[in-house]
């Protein structure tokens, strides 16, 4: 006569054993970690890979109740983690946009003060330009006066 034993594996919804941890705390289970295994008062949960699972001979309901309670509030967790994610993401995208758009305006502010001071740049060139015109007008007459008197006396 063969004795048969079925044993029925149950896999969590998570690699994370952090997410599992805080699920058994807010299930109200005490455990305690030996190396891959996670043992609880009933029942040992182990690591194969990066899988955790519960493995229960001949159908335990008590241990199937604990698996859905607990895989239930692993599933909790995890959602809210991909939603905070989800949400971390969003503000760092718009803290992107924003720190784009103080670029931006960095850009334009330094474009107008190179503007302006090309403008202020041009504007006294011209005075330069203008000074030195007026400056050689009041000199030409002496000086032609002076040429034409040495031309003059060399032309005798």
């Amino acid at each position: 006569m063969s004795s048969h034993v079925r044993i029925l594996t149950l896999k969590f919804c998570t690699c994370e054993l952090k997410n599992l941890t805080y699920a058994l705390e807010k299930c109200g289970e005490s455990y305690e970690i030996v190396g891959d295994r996670i043992r609880l008062t009933d029942c040992v949960i182990e690591k194969l890979g990066t899988s955790y699972f519960i493995r229960t001979e001949d159908y335990r309901t008590s241990v199937i109740q604990k698996f859905k309670q607990i895989n239930s509030t692993v599933a909790d967790v995890e959602s809210k983690l991909r939603e905070l994610k989800i949400e971390e993401q969003k503000a760092l995208a718009e803290q992107a946009r924003i720190n784009m758009e103080m670029f931006k305006v960095r850009q334009i502010k330094k474009e107008q003060d190179q503007l302006e001071y090309d403008r202020r740049k041009l504007e006294l060139e011209k005075q330069d330009f203008v000074m030195a015109k007026r400056w050689p007008s009041k000199l030409k007459p002496k000086r032609w006066a002076i040429r034409s008197k040495k031309q003059s006396r060399t032309a005798k």
